[in-house]
């Protein structure tokens, strides 16, 4: 019976792991349980199956709105996760249902149309006590009047991710929505299309808050980019994830003294500008990045934007992964400027693990990597180096690229091509 039950358990997962709303798990859990008596009993014997709940009102879901309710019951006493997608004002009864074990829920994410979420925002404070994340991505938000306050998230003593998607960058949607700011450990903003300056404003005043924050993404597009002054000191952040043409227009209000992982993605203006900021922020926050992430740069003048980069890489001694993916330049001139050679300077001498994925794949083997692997790697037994407090490489992370097997035998050294 137990390992019946660990094969359903395995069986209603997503193959990517990621739960969302459109996953078809309350159907394919009722037929698990439908096959026969056995089945059935195992399933109503393993409460991990019914504490996920996914749901939206797009695809085909139960009439009778009291399954909610059986379908909480058999998760006993454990938390709930709700992944919920509704754009019908039909759905206002499945919601209510939903909300009744909102004292159990510990996930909640919801999409779709604000107009059947009424009941969520009307709900008082407190409303949530084991609530530990919540995801808001509404669409369609011209004409919908929210409530002055949003108060249903305050005083969740567990509330610690809070990720806002899409439309609900709204600048009317923030100022509504009050949640406990002080507390947040991760947070996420994530518009990826055109957010008004007020909205920007509300972002970052909500950013300001946060001083427990150890994870923060920003993706918002503005239209003028910020206007304002704003100094941001966010003394516990670790993590950071900026996602916007306009990424210097943020670096140049943060200040954060112990950041170590460091992401930009999406940059095609003056790269000589964006990286003298990173510069001046890395000086600014005296950190010590032990990861750098690069994604979707591009730009007209390569050969600038080498030298900016490897002038870069050269105030930041202390990075050990470097992964640079969807690069629309040769990476071979980067994987050139990393190769090391007796006497001569070494850029990032700590690396450890490097990561590499092509715009548009798949492609050939970069022709430079063979040679810089070569110049960082040595066996266990050798103390021979190419340059003193150089770090030997452990791990290329390869996604997208035809395979070429000249570094594959090296000993130690983990070769990931996918």
């Amino acid at each position: 019976m137990e390992i019946l039950s660990e094969i359903f358990e395995l069986a209603c997962l997503p193959e990517d792991g990621v739960f969302h709303s459109s996953l078809t798990m309350v159907f394919y859990t009722h037929s698990l349980s439908s096959v026969c008596a056995a089945w059935r009993k195992v399933a109503l014997a393993t409460p991990q199956l019914w504490s996920k709940l996914c749901i939206n009102d797009g695809i085909k879901v139960l009439a009778d709105v009291e399954w909610v309710k059986k379908w909480a019951n058999r998760s006993r006493s454990l938390p709930l996760d709700v992944y919920v997608s509704l754009c019908r004002d039909a759905s206002l009864q499945l919601l209510e249902q939903i909300l009744e074990c909102r004292h159990r829920i510990r996930t909640l994410d919801v999409a779709g149309d604000p107009r059947p979420y009424t009941a969520l925002f009307n709900l008082p404070r407190s409303s949530f006590s084991q609530l530990e994340q919540v995801t808001l991505s509404f669409r369609h938000l011209d004409g919908f009047l929210f409530p002055s306050q949003i108060e249903a998230f305050l005083d969740a003593p567990n509330l610690y991710h809070v990720q806002i998607k899409g439309p609900a960058c709204s600048s009317a949607f923030l100022k509504a929505l009050v949640f406990p700011v002080e507390q947040l450990t991760t947070l996420s903003f994530d518009s990826r299309s055109v957010i008004s300056d007020t909205a920007g404003a509300v972002c970052m005043d909500n950013i300001h808050a946060c001083i427990n924050l150890v994870n923060l993404e920003i993706a918002l597009p503005l239209r003028r980019g910020l206007t304002s002054n704003m100094y941001i000191f966010l003394p516990l952040l670790k993590s950071l994830k900026i996602v916007c043409h306009d990424l210097y227009d943020f670096l140049c209000c943060l200040t954060l003294p112990l950041l170590e992982h460091l992401t930009l993605c999406g940059y095609c203006g003056d790269i000589g500008h964006a990286l003298t900021t990173l510069a001046d922020f890395q000086r600014r926050s005296a950190i010590s990045l032990s990861s750098l992430t690069l994604e979707d740069f591009y730009g007209n003048d390569v050969g600038t934007w080498m030298k900016n980069l490897t002038v870069t890489m050269g105030m930041l001694p202390e990075v050990q992964s470097l992964h640079l993916h969807r690069m629309r330049f040769d990476i071979n001139l980067l994987l050139r400027a990393l190769t090391c050679s007796e006497g001569s300077q070494v850029l990032l001498p700590k690396l450890t693990h490097l990561g590499l994925q092509p715009y548009r794949p798949p492609v050939a083997y970069p022709s430079e990597l063979t040679s810089m692997v070569l110049s960082r790697w040595w066996p266990y037994d050798s103390e021979t180096t190419a340059s003193p407090g150089l770090i030997r490489l452990q791990k290329v992370t390869l996604r997208g690229f035809h395979y070429d097997e000249q570094i594959s035998g090296l000993s130690g050294l983990e070769i990931n091509n996918m």
